[in-house]
């Protein structure tokens, strides 16, 4: 399962590098309207501003209550541990914005960013983290009424 979660990363990655490197040799002009193009995403992520960085927490933001509700659910069934249940919220994160980046691409509607990817895997974890914390002092008021009771 690392295995592939690592490759997808290194050609995201290749990507990337590729299409700087070619883009800016043949004068790094590219439309994003109807496609795709990663230096002209990175130089909107530089240039972009205020309302960039609200973008990009937006997409956190969207993706918080997946992972909360996901790591709450991998946790009624009591077969996944903490950090095996964030994992699993990572790439299913990862999986659900890869899908919707993907549609738009394909289907030519809205833009496909790689930041977007990024930041609502983001949101996934920071919001399975929450409920993980949230359980986790659950768990520790509970254990210090039983032992107050006990007394």
């Amino acid at each position: 399962m690392y295995e592939i979660i690592v490759l997808g990363i290194t050609v995201y990655i290749s990507l990337f590098l590729l299409d700087l490197t070619v883009l800016n040799r043949l004068g790094g002009s590219v439309s994003l309207e109807n496609g795709f193009s990663l230096s002209a995403e990175y130089q909107r992520l530089l240039q972009g501003g205020t309302a960039r960085w609200i973008e990009m927490m937006a997409n956190v933001i969207a993706f918080f209550p997946f992972g909360f509700f996901l790591s709450e659910l991998l946790a009624t069934t009591n077969r996944f541990g903490s950090r095996h249940r964030l994992k699993l919220v990572a790439l299913s994160a990862f999986g659900l914005s890869l899908c919707i980046e993907s549609l738009q691409l394909i289907l030519r509607v809205g833009v496909c960013e790689v930041t977007d990817l990024v930041m609502n895997t983001v949101g996934g974890v920071v919001g399975a983290s929450l409920a993980l914390l949230v359980r986790s002092m659950i768990s520790l008021t509970e254990r210090q009424k039983s032992q107050s009771s006990m007394q």
